[in-house]
């Protein structure tokens, strides 16, 4: 009976992850593709307006921050939740590398690397912002304008609907 050499495993390891990794990014591909219009959907002419999905929203900003508020057309506000992710995650691995050269006495305990908790709390606030954003997003909050009078006078106006 032939067994395996250690790099044909280690190979055969390899191709498996590789296989794995490609079928995960394919399905992600698909799942972000937009969906075809179907005979069950509204036409463009209803007067309904078509709302985001409060749940889909908070979803999309625990798979990646930012997501979420650039499903709710938010896309300001996700860029910086993507990059506060993007920097408390880059900030955990400067630390963890530092704490790895830290000479601790024994006996006592290492310190800690906080960033965790912050790489959790830009992941909860994004879910909570996202969600909260699409459930507010049928609200008609008024109307804000700022621009010139006819004659050239500076002019604020605000508007709120009830």
């Amino acid at each position: 009976m032939k067994t395996k050499s250690r790099p044909d495993l280690v190979w055969g390891i390899r191709s498996c992850v590789s296989t794995n990794f490609r079928i995960v990014v394919l399905l992600f591909v698909v799942a972000c593709l937009p969906r075809p219009v179907c005979a069950s959907e509204p036409d463009s002419t209803d007067a309904t307006p078509i709302t985001k999905s409060p749940s889909g929203a908070a979803w999309r900003s625990l798979v990646l921050p930012g997501w979420g508020q650039f499903y709710n057309g938010k896309k300001i506000k996700g860029s910086v939740i993507a990059l506060a992710e993007l920097g408390s995650v880059a900030a955990y691995l400067v630390r963890r590398d530092r704490l790895k050269d830290e000479f601790v006495l024994p006996g006592e305990r290492g310190s800690r690397n906080e960033f965790v908790f912050v790489i959790a709390g830009v992941l909860f606030f994004s879910a909570v912002d996202a969600f909260v954003d699409a459930h507010l997003e049928v609200v008609d909050w008024g109307e804000l304008s700022i621009g010139p009078t006819a004659r050239g006078d500076p002019r604020i106006s605000v508007a709120f609907g009830f």
